[in-house]
């Protein structure tokens, strides 16, 4: 395990983040960063580090030893031989019994980014944007205690309510104190043993919120738009996810090129005609169709404002049935032909 890699920032996780939650944010990145469907450069690096770090953070123990080296860069690499110069002097006594100060209260927080699809129109045309997010609510049950109603969390028998467990060595005149965070409680000094039935202990539920993102045209997709919504303790944030093509699903990407399809008859493709359509806004325009026109052709439209340019490909229809009428003028039409 490599301890300076932050396992939780690889999962976009907090420290504090329950198991469910690791395994949650595991599962989604392992699913897009698998080397079979995902084709970035990196993904096979990736995903390895993704599995490395649910590996060490799913696991009780070794969860523990890794957020102590952490904290604890020094643990474990000569520093004892160091303190044991000192005689039989105990440092905790220096610390007030906590050498770290409190460490297990000081975690840092991640901000939560939820990527929210934006439709070509919409990134084209800017404007505002309902956004529904599924987010970490304090449980409506417990209130965020995480214990059953009418209970109470208790102080953990193992460390005393420390959250750490010191183990003394002594050598002669020396003290040797080794501190590790307690296996039992995780570091949290205190013990849930009636779990809230709703929250199953995290204190936290789903909850779905509301926010209305407001954008300019054409937005820098990079940008992430700070929101007023609590994800457990982490902050929410918004960043969109360009979709090549429009809401409506009339116009796409093909070769680079925005793209609209056009059905005509095969006649007006034969005798040239004009169509009306409408561009990515929703504006009208007026379209050319030259005579003899032959399916899959394409028409390049100039864009005007702020539609941009794109083009048009077009589906020649042929009927698939005719009345005697039309089959006879059809036969007259071939048979002119073929003179």
């Amino acid at each position: 395990m490599d301890e300076m890699k932050d396992y939780y920032s690889v999962l976009g996780i907090s420290e504090n983040a329950s198991k469910d939650e690791i395994k949650h944010a595991y599962r989604e990145l392992a699913k897009k960063y698998h080397p079979d469907r995902c084709h970035e450069a990196n993904a096979e690096e990736k995903f390895k580090e993704i599995n490395e770090a649910y590996e060490t953070l799913s696991n009780d123990d070794s969860r523990a030893e890794y957020d102590y080296k952490r904290k604890n860069p020094n643990a474990g690499s000569g520093m004892d031989d160091f303190f044991s110069g000192f005689g039989g002097f105990d440092f905790s006594s220096m610390f007030g019994g906590d050498p770290f100060g409190g460490f297990r209260h000081q975690q840092r927080q991640y901000d939560t980014i939820v990527r929210v699809p934006i439709y070509l129109d919409e990134y084209h045309r800017g404007g505002k944007k309902d956004v529904w997010v599924t987010v970490k609510g304090t449980c409506s049950q417990c209130h965020g205690t995480g214990s059953k109603p009418g209970f109470s969390k208790t102080k953990c028998t193992r460390c005393g309510g420390t959250g750490q467990i010191q183990n003394v060595t002594v050598k002669g005149n020396s003290r040797l104190i080794n501190i590790t965070i307690c296996p039992v409680c995780q570091g949290a000094g205190e013990m849930n043993p009636n779990p809230c039935p709703r929250c199953s202990g995290t204190g936290f539920e789903d909850v779905e919120k509301h926010t209305t993102i407001e954008f300019p045209k054409r937005p820098n997709l990079n940008m992430v738009y700070p929101t007023d919504i609590k994800n457990g303790d982490s902050n929410v944030k918004i960043s969109f996810d360009l979709q090549y093509k429009s809401e409506d699903g009339r116009f796409y990407v093909e070769d680079n090129s925005l793209t609209t399809k056009l059905s005509i008859p095969f006649y007006d493709a034969a005798l040239g005609c004009q169509k009306e359509i409408k561009t990515l806004l929703g504006n009208k325009v007026n379209v050319n169709i030259f005579a003899g026109s032959q399916n899959g052709d394409h028409i390049s439209v100039k864009g005007k404002g702020d539609d941009p340019d794109f083009n048009i490909k077009l589906n020649v229809e042929i009927p698939k049935t005719l009345n005697s009428k039309q089959r006879e003028l059809l036969k007259e039409f071939k048979a002119n032909i073929e003179k």
